[in-house]
């Protein structure tokens, strides 16, 4: 063991390089979270020797390119759906995305040095680092650390301390472990603990009995083909056979952009569609333009035809759906992958639609990855969640996602219906259980009884504001013990 960690510490960021790799094996589609775990110490351990912020810096930037890199490596997928356009940026989308995000987890390992706040004030720089990834340049919080706890009971904490709580605890028990021996049991003593914690208050499984049914159709529409006029007809007439089983839902979900057409356009199409499910409602995305500007949207159709009410998104994907910095970009001939020469424009903000089943909370895409995007309404009986999942091909960006939509379920005591068109569409509960999913390229539709919500979590009452605070303490005590050392 001595000689294992003689060797590590002889070569630290090629060992946090690697590290971050084995880190990333956490993440869906692996899981290998009894592998991943242990991968997470390895970081507190080489601090240990390290004095100097710039080393610091390269250490915790290494660990996440590492992992990064893996665990986001499905970013290039969107490229290749034209590789004839995009395919040459795929390899620097994977490069700079990675080694974008791992300034963040270098910025924290170089304060901590700096600060000489020790593994305390690592926990809550890495974790306030999170934090502010979720923020910057309207943020991008995918894969957090505390997302490794997700296939374990312990990922119930987050109804209390949301996602950030569960990656300050990952880190807590992984600077725990580093310490010694003793520090290993303990760490593991607490984990057991936590274990047990998270299986108690789980929300326990509902009897669904009388329950509103959903019906989530998944097309499987492959991307390439999406928006070809030549495929429209078959692609809309998939559609409406999945939706038309008997019998008929009380509200029935196609993807995002299910239809092709802008939806002024749509007249002969919404006649179809108003066959599609008497006595209940449709929800499904669609695109819009309203006084030039173009919108990414959620249309709500009652059963007598009638387009009810509508959501556009708000949470834009940068260089998917609009481009920052454009003026710049457009010099250098760089277009990403935004549809229109101006982009998506943003909607509003959350907004809440009444459906047969209930209140619904629709999110488009990206938007389930923020738990932010929950907040700002009235509180819904349901979210439902339109996506294309077509864009990242079959690995882990649709799994990863479906993960996310999990998270926000627990945090917030809500189920969650996924309508994904290449999947993975599912019913999941307030607990985050799935309770019946079509898997990733499928063709299908599922009817699902729609669970009740529970009671407000405490994390939906109060957001992530304890966990901020509880890393500023951190670093005022990591501060003070610093001071009287001295």
């Amino acid at each position: 063991m001595n000689k294992i960690v003689a060797t590590i510490r002889r070569l630290p960021l090629s060992v946090a390089l690697a590290a971050g790799l084995v880190f990333a094996l956490g993440q869906p589609p692996f899981e290998l979270w009894w592998l991943a775990l242990p991968a997470l110490i390895c970081p507190f351990v080489l601090m240990q020797d390290l004095s100097g912020s710039r080393q610091s810096f390269w250490l915790g930037w290494c660990f996440g390119f590492g992992y990064f890199f893996l665990s986001l490596f499905w970013i290039t997928e969107p490229f290749l759906v034209d590789a004839a356009r995009h395919g040459w940026m795929a390899p620097f989308a994977a490069f700079f995305m990675a080694g974008g995000l791992a300034l963040f987890w270098g910025g924290a390992f170089a304060l901590a040095t700096t600060m000489r706040v020790g593994s305390l004030g690592l926990i809550a720089l890495w974790t306030l680092a999170e934090v502010l990834r979720s923020l910057v340049f309207t943020g991008f919080p995918w894969g957090l650390i505390g997302y490794s706890l997700a296939p374990l009971p312990l990922v119930q904490w987050a109804a209390i301390v949301g996602s950030f709580g569960l990656t300050a605890m990952a880190l807590a028990l992984a600077a725990l472990a580093s310490r010694s021996r003793l520090g290993v049991l303990s760490a593991l003593l607490i984990a057991a603990g936590l274990w047990v914690g998270g299986v108690i208050i789980q929300p326990k499984a509902q009897d669904l009995t009388g329950r509103p049914v959903v019906r989530v159709v998944q097309p499987n529409i492959p991307q390439d083909k999406k928006w070809d006029p030549e495929y429209r007809r078959l692609f809309f007439d998939r559609l409406l056979a999945l939706s038309a089983a008997e019998p008929a839902p009380d509200v029935t979900l196609w993807p995002e952009t299910a239809l092709t057409v802008l939806l002024h356009q749509a007249d002969p199409f919404l006649e179809a569609m108003s066959a599609v499910s008497p006595g209940g409602d449709l929800i499904f995305g669609v695109q819009r333009l309203v006084d030039g500007q173009f919108y990414n949207s959620a249309v709500q159709m009652d059963a007598e035809g009638h387009l009810t009410a509508s959501y556009d998104k708000h949470h834009l994907v940068p260089f998917g759906e609009y481009m920052p910095l454009s003026g710049l970009f457009d010099q250098l001939g760089i277009s990403g992958l935004v549809g229109f020469p101006a982009g998506f424009s943003a909607g509003v903000g959350p907004q809440v639609i009444k459906t047969a089943a209930g209140i619904a909370l629709p999110l488009i895409c990206y938007e389930a990855v923020f738990a932010r995007d929950l907040r700002g309404t009235v509180r819904p009986d349901y979210v439902v969640h339109l996506t294309n999942d077509g864009w990242f091909g079959t690995g882990g960006g649709p799994a990863q996602h479906l993960m996310q939509a999990r998270l926000r379920a627990i945090e917030f005591g809500l189920p969650v219906v996924r309508s994904a068109n290449t999947g993975i569409s599912a019913m999941i509960d307030p607990a985050g259980r799935i309770l019946d999913h079509l898997p990733i390229a499928a063709e299908g539709y599922l009817d699902a009884a729609l669970p009740r919500a529970v009671s407000p979590t405490f994390y939906a009452r109060v957001a992530d504001w304890p966990v901020i605070i509880f890393c500023l303490m951190a670093l005022g005590l990591a501060g003070i013990r610093r001071r009287s050392a001295r």
